[in-house]
């Protein structure tokens, strides 16, 4: 045994006696096992440091290992090659055990699926990155259906998983099958999907995503379900999670899947032609939905928010921020009663978008009017109108666009707005108040002239009617 009384550190075998009467944090190690002591002048007595893990994963040179928290090996195997089974090994080992940490330090290659399918306390935190090594797996799986893990007191906690999948064909970085785990840093790069959350026979409910990047994957956040009825996918926690250049889908939400009571803040930066920011085919009801979707790589073809045959949006809202440039901003070909909020301004009702072209008339003469009304004649219940106009225009050209709303006594009222250039424009509030200030309005008749004799300006009208 020897001391450094500079460091207050004693060095000596397990087996060495332990003297007492020492000054506050003296430490003992045991160079044979590694084992730290720390002596307590109070308790006169040597109290033993205790590893802030259950099980550690690490490398050394060729070798992959797992050890528990004294030390002692769980599995083994050839750094690079047994690098996944090696962390599934740990991984059991403290499921069993009934709760646990997992630390898994070392950057590991991954040529199998590892999973979570035990429904017990469980932290896994990864300081390391995956590199799958083979085609068409799930890399992180919780859950397999037979249960609904992570609920109540049995939370699953993951930190940190990371992966780059570049080259892969098939590669889902997390899957949450009936499970309902935390994920907190969650960075992934390249694959089909980065998180898919799945309902096979239950529900995924309150999964808490906080924190993460997933880039460059065809779709990067769906939800799914096996079952032909509505699945639940409620209380969902998903904030501060990038979703940056999908090529096919920022976020999904497929038909039977029901969103409801979330909390969702995501932002899509879309990566080629023809991506969509959110994809919606089941029923977001009753939560607080805000996405923000940008062009990026995309040029040509890609829709800010697509709304499908079965999608259904009630008693909530989508908070709706994008960049001017997309080509489609709303897709609802099916007119499903939806409402959406751009910049506090909504575009939807709930009952019908109107977002329409407008004739425009050449020669200083207004074109072909366009009358905007509800099918069933009842009032409209004008909240917001917006003109854009796009295309070309010619030297000295002015394109003037006219609204006119017409009341149920027979009155109506207009405004005319000049443009000499390209515009989007939401009309100001006394803008909109002189249109429709008698209230009760049954038709709007938009109208659109040019002062040439031609004009490759394009009009559309859109509103909250």
């Amino acid at each position: 045994m020897w001391f450094s009384p500079w460091r207050r550190i004693l060095r000596g075998r397990s087996g060495d006696a332990k003297p007492s009467g020492l000054r506050a944090g003296t430490k003992f190690v045991e160079e044979d096992t590694g084992v730290e002591y720390t002596y307590d002048p109070v308790m006169k007595d040597w109290k033993k440091k205790v590893a802030s893990y259950s099980a550690l994963v690490a490398k050394d040179g060729s070798t992959v290992w797992a050890e528990d928290a004294s030390g002692k090996t769980i599995a083994s195997g050839e750094s690079g090659v047994d690098d996944a089974s090696v962390i599934q090994s740990a991984i059991d080992v403290v499921l069993e055990e009934g709760c646990g940490k997992v630390v898994v330090k070392p950057d590991f290659n991954q040529d199998r699926v590892i999973k979570i399918i035990k429904n017990v306390p469980i932290i896994v935190e990864f300081l390391g990155k995956s590199t799958p090594t083979v085609d068409n797996i799930n890399l992180l799986e919780i859950g397999d259906g037979s249960d609904i893990l992570g609920s109540g007191a049995t939370p699953i906690i993951i930190k940190g998983f990371r992966w780059d999948a570049k080259g892969r064909n098939g590669i889902t970085g997390i899957k949450l099958i009936d499970a309902q785990p935390v994920l907190y840093n969650i960075y992934g790069k390249y694959g089909d999907v980065g998180i898919d959350i799945h309902v096979k026979n239950y529900q995924c409910e309150r999964v808490t995503i906080h924190r993460g990047v997933l880039t460059r994957q065809k779709k990067s956040l769906t939800l799914t379900t096996e079952k032909d009825t509505d699945s639940s996918f409620s209380q969902l926690d998903i904030r501060n999670l990038a979703l940056d250049l999908p090529t096919e889908v920022g976020f999904e939400i497929n038909q039977h899947c029901m969103l409801y009571r979330h909390k969702i803040f995501v932002g899509v930066w879309l990566g080629a032609d023809n991506a969509k920011g959110l994809y919606v085919d089941g029923t977001i009801s009753q939560g607080d939905f805000q996405i923000h979707v940008e062009r990026s790589l995309a040029t040509s073809g890609d829709i800010g928010i697509d709304i499908g045959a079965n999608a259904e949006v009630k008693n909530a809202v989508i908070r709706y921020y994008y960049s001017s440039s997309l080509e489609t901003i709303v897709n609802n070909p099916y007119d499903k009663p939806i409402t959406i909020l751009v910049s506090g301004r909504e575009l939807y009702d709930n009952y019908r978008l109107v977002w329409t072209e407008v004739n425009v008339g050449t020669n200083d003469t207004y074109g072909t009017p366009l009358e905007i009304k509800h099918p069933y004649w009842k009032p409209l219940n004008v909240r917001a109108i917006g003109i854009w106009l796009s295309g070309t225009f010619a030297t000295d050209e002015t394109v003037t666009v006219k609204l006119t709303a017409y009341d149920y006594g027979g009155g109506s009222s207009y405004r005319e707005f000049s443009f000499t250039a390209p515009e989007e424009k939401w009309l100001e509030p006394r803008e909109l108040h002189y249109i429709v200030r008698s209230g009760l309005i049954w038709k709007i008749v938009a109208e659109a002239k040019t002062n040439l004799s031609s004009t490759s300006v394009t009009v559309n009208v859109a509103g909250i009617l």
